[in-house]
């Protein structure tokens, strides 16, 4: 197993790290008393949520990510779905993206939550509250838990999607504790072994004349896995490597800082045949024109040219927060977060022609990309308690994104022989295919983005706290300056937006186990997108409004939500064939109208999303944990200047989407340690849309699934110490849910492909 110069590095400073705290465990432990729980609790901002012991499996009973300090989830009027640490565990995926899966409101298939949140956009993700990239995937390892806060939360986070947003709360070091956890895992995926190594550790070590303990927590993976296109076909190898290190201490009694730094890194090598294939997908060269499925994934002619595509990420994340208590009724944060994203791609794009017959290839484009991003966040909130059950949190935060893009490109003949371009040697590309001459610069994208926000938000409990308000508003302004650089000396010029976006909510108590809610929110994206004449856009809205009931039963064990939506995004920028542009606008001038000059972008549209969620986390019995959630999505285009659009469906909508996981503990039963877990994931149909722009103007339907997974583990003492073993599948009944392209001929997809199971055993050790 070759491991890259960079991976090993850092985990060797894992290692090292280790080592140093399990050394000093023996004397931390004579040395060091564990914190008194009452002593923990009176060190606790209203920032975090309490490390009180869960009332039973996947229970989760306050959250963060609403108000950015602990509340019960009971009393928040808004649908907040969480995946809990047990959860994460038992699921063990190498990547969040598949796990999260498990929660309807996020669809895109059996096996991936794709861009979509109640049929709006995913692209929007928190890392402890501060903004993240779009491509942000760490390992499971380093997180505590993982909150879904549905609907626009702009009063929060300002510019957000209105379906939603994920909050990824990382693991903190626990006060006055030692602990070490590793695991070992192996597998097979397809015909390749699946090799996992993690581990968890936290110490609490003493500080002579100090004001306490400096917790630490490393949490470090690295993980080979074969991937694939939807997660289900054959299609690379992945190596992905992570590490994190955390620290609190407090400066005085009432100030505490939190530093953390993490390192991820992941390599993507994919067989050009099987990823190609598929990045054909269905462009129609012409009109009715398709191309055999079995050149699509028959042996992949251009499979000479090179390793195939490879791409890589590497993060780079280091975060700092300082919390004081002026009273125990005052509270002050001050935070900032970078987060800087490298990541290059290489890409095979195939072309096809009618002129060799149907099916041949004319020639290939192969890209290359490499971006840079940085995104340093600022953040800085006060909460104040001005009575028992009465929250108000004021803060301000500023979200820089600094990019640097560039993109290359080559074209091949038909005969894989590259096209002669004039080489720039400075504007080569490392680790160029075989043959390459041809490589050109053909874009440098630079810019800043910049993103501020303020915000006020209110929750108060009345009538003897039957009653629960939240009330808030955020002032947002996004600007966007976009530099020059070799190939791009007239840049666009600067973007800049405001906007201001409320929200109200109530709570209503009906019994002690039951709650009646509703909640009307904003939120606010912007567009780089212009018209011909070069003007920007406003901000693109979100309004959503929900309604429902909240339950928590059992004594909080057992909690669920119901709830109706309706989310609208308006001033969307559609194109209007029937727009005055400004080419036609100057043939208005010159005395000759040209009608066939019509046609310019707008903000006319309006894609609006209803439905229904229901969901449960908790312990239906002690030993019985569940998670369930159902979600019926209708979307549709509600406006649109082209008439055949307006009242069609989005592509992609899932209608009825069902995920279950059920923990099962056999404790009780005689067989103690040993558990057993089942997950289910249904989807009844995927709409796939047509093509106005073409001759396919018939809509269809795609055939959902229903994906099963299974897991049994058992733990035992042994030597001393906490062992446990667990087996697990993923699509265990093989699955048929990938279609590749549309056949307009047909009226149907092309074909679906068949989910290998993916069969996994892992060991862990607790010291």
């Amino acid at each position: 197993m070759k491991i890259p110069p960079s991976i090993r590095a850092r985990l060797l400073f894992a290692l090292t790290a280790s080592s140093l705290c399990l050394t000093s465990s023996s004397l931390a432990q004579s040395t060091v008393t564990p914190a008194k729980k009452e002593d923990e609790i009176q060190q606790l901002t209203p920032f975090e949520v309490s490390a009180a012991k869960s009332k039973g499996t996947y229970v989760q009973e306050e959250v963060v990510s609403v108000t950015k300090f602990a509340v019960p989830i009971i009393n928040v009027p808004q649908n907040v779905f969480v995946f809990t640490r047990e959860f994460m565990d038992d699921l063990n995926f190498g990547q969040m993206r598949a796990m999260l899966a498990y929660n309807a409101s996020l669809q895109g298939g059996l096996n991936s939550v794709g861009g979509s949140y109640r049929g709006f956009s995913n692209q929007e993700k928190l890392r402890d509250g501060f903004k993240m990239s779009a491509f942000f995937d760490y390992d499971p390892v380093h997180f505590e838990r993982i909150e879904l806060l549905k609907g626009p939360s702009a009063v929060m986070y300002g510019r957000t999607e209105p379906g939603g947003i994920t909050n990824y709360v990382t693991k903190t070091p626990v006060p006055g504790a030692n602990f070490a956890n590793f695991t070992i895992g192996t597998g097979k995926i397809y015909h390749n072994t699946r090799r996992n190594f993690m581990a968890d550790i936290n110490q609490s070590l003493p500080v002579t004349g100090g004001n306490g303990n400096l917790d630490l927590r490393l949490t470090a993976a690295y993980r080979e896995y074969q991937d694939g296109v939807d997660s289900i076909t054959e299609n690379g190898g992945q190596k992905q490597a992570s590490v994190r290190l955390a620290a609190t201490y407090w400066l005085t009694k009432n100030t505490r800082l939190y530093l953390s730094y993490m390192h991820y890194y992941r390599l993507f090598e994919s067989q050009f045949g099987r990823y190609a294939s598929f990045a054909v997908g269905v462009p129609q060269a012409t009109p009715g024109l398709t191309i055999p499925f079995s050149i699509l994934y028959g042996r992949d002619p251009f499979e000479d040219y090179g390793y195939g595509r490879n791409f890589y990420w590497q993060f780079n994340d280091t975060e700092a927060i300082l919390d004081h208590k002026f009273s125990s009724t005052l509270s002050f944060r001050a935070g900032f977060h970078m987060h800087k994203r490298t990541n290059e791609d290489y890409l095979l794009l195939i072309a096809p022609t009618t002129v060799a017959g149907q099916g041949a290839i004319a020639q290939t484009n192969i890209n290359k990309n490499k971006d840079d991003v940085y995104l340093p966040d600022f953040q800085a909130h006060i909460a104040w308690k001005p009575g028992a059950d009465q929250n108000v949190l004021v803060g301000v935060n500023r979200n820089i994104q600094f990019l640097d893009q560039k993109q290359w490109n080559q074209q091949r003949n038909p005969d894989g022989t590259p096209f002669r371009r004039t080489y720039i040697p400075s504007q080569g590309i490392p680790h160029a295919l075989p043959g390459d001459v041809a490589y050109i610069a053909t874009a440098v994208n630079r810019n800043r983005t910049y993103y501020d926000a303020a915000q006020i938000n209110y929750l108060g409990g009345f009538l003897e706290e039957k009653l629960h308000l939240m009330a808030g508003v955020a002032y947002n302004k996004v600007k966007i300056e976009f530099k020059p650089s070799s190939l791009r000396p007239s840049p666009p010029p600067t973007l800049q937006t405001t906007d201001t976006n409320p929200q109200l909510g109530v709570i209503y108590k009906v019994t002690p186990e039951w709650s009646a809610f509703i909640l009307g929110s904003q939120s606010s994206q912007y567009t780089t997108t212009q018209d011909s004449f070069g003007k920007y856009f406003g901000p693109i809205l979100g309004t959503g409004y929900e309604g429902g009931f909240k339950f928590a039963i059992g004594q909080g064990r057992f909690n669920g939500t119901i709830t109706y939506y309706n989310t609208e995004q308006q001033n969307n920028v559609v194109f209007d064939p029937l727009a005055k542009s400004f080419l036609y606008q100057q043939t208005v001038t010159a005395g000759t109208p040209n009608p066939a000059l019509l046609g310019d972008n707008v903000a006319a549209g309006t894609t609006a999303s209803k439905g229904v969620e229901f969901e449960i986390n908790g312990s239906v019995t002690p030993d019985w944990g569940v998670t369930f959630s159902y979600a019926h999505n209708d979307q549709i285009f509600k406006k649109n200047p082209l008439a055949v659009v307006q009242g069609t469906k989005v592509g992609g909508t899932e209608p009825n989407r069902m995920t279950m996981y059920n923990r099962f503990n056999f404790d009780r039963m005689g067989a103690k340690g040993l558990y057993t877990g089942l997950g289910i994931i249904y989807i009844d149909k995927i709409y796939g849309g047509f093509s106005p722009g073409s001759n396919n103007t018939k809509t269809y339907w795609a055939k959902g699934g229903l994906r099963l997974d299974a897991m049994v583990g058992y733990r035992f003492q042994w030597l001393g110490r906490g062992n446990e073993i667990k087996f697990q599948a993923i699509n265990a009944n093989g699955p048929e849910t990938f279609r590749s392209g549309f056949d307009p001929a047909r009226n149907a997809p092309y074909a679906y492909l068949k989910a290998k199971p993916s069969l996994n055993f892992d060991y862990t050790i607790r010291f």
